[in-house]
């Protein structure tokens, strides 16, 4: 998927680019679990390499180098009312390329590869309450809060808003 030169990659078609996306996990979300190492966080992800399948990683490229990415998980969160609905996890957009418009090309990139799926409906959460605002930008509507690995979390939803083009 391309929009305005930023792709789209599944995982499994840049396996190359696993250890950036390793690295990025692990800074970003280390602290949640700190037990976790570098090698756990890298077999995670290649668990993730079904491309329209759950679960799934998707890398977001600019100029042929990852910038960013995010995933859709299989929904195995007690938190959450419809197990049905997947999750919408790791976020995240490297820190040269924030405030540049590259996390609404990533959402829509996410709208896109629900729809692919054929989900109307995907929910998500997030340990960082001021994300809240951020993510209602994009269709998000907070649905709640609960505990995740002994934190706070702020709970969504997201309809899909795709159209096939």
């Amino acid at each position: 998927m391309k929009q305005k030169g930023v792709e789209c990659y599944p995982l499994n078609e840049k396996l190359s680019w696993l250890e950036q996306i390793a690295k990025w996990h692990h800074t970003q979300w280390g602290y949640l679990r700190p037990n976790e190492t570098l090698q756990d966080v890298r077999t995670l992800y290649l668990q993730r390499l079904q491309p329209n399948h759950l679960p799934g990683t998707y890398i977001i490229s600019k100029n042929h180098a990852p910038i960013g990415m995010f995933s859709l998980l299989n929904n195995t969160y007690s938190f959450f009312d419809n197990s049905s609905i997947p999750v919408l996890n790791h976020l995240f957009i490297a820190t040269p390329y924030r405030g540049q418009g590259f996390f609404k090309l990533l959402m829509h990139f996410v709208d896109q590869v629900a729809h692919q799926m054929g989900f109307k409906e995907i929910c998500g959460f997030t340990v960082d309450k001021r994300l809240n605002r951020l993510y209602e930008q994009f269709n998000c509507v907070y649905v709640g809060e609960s505990a995740f690995l002994a934190r706070q979390i702020f709970i969504f939803r997201k309809w899909i808003t795709c159209e096939e083009k």
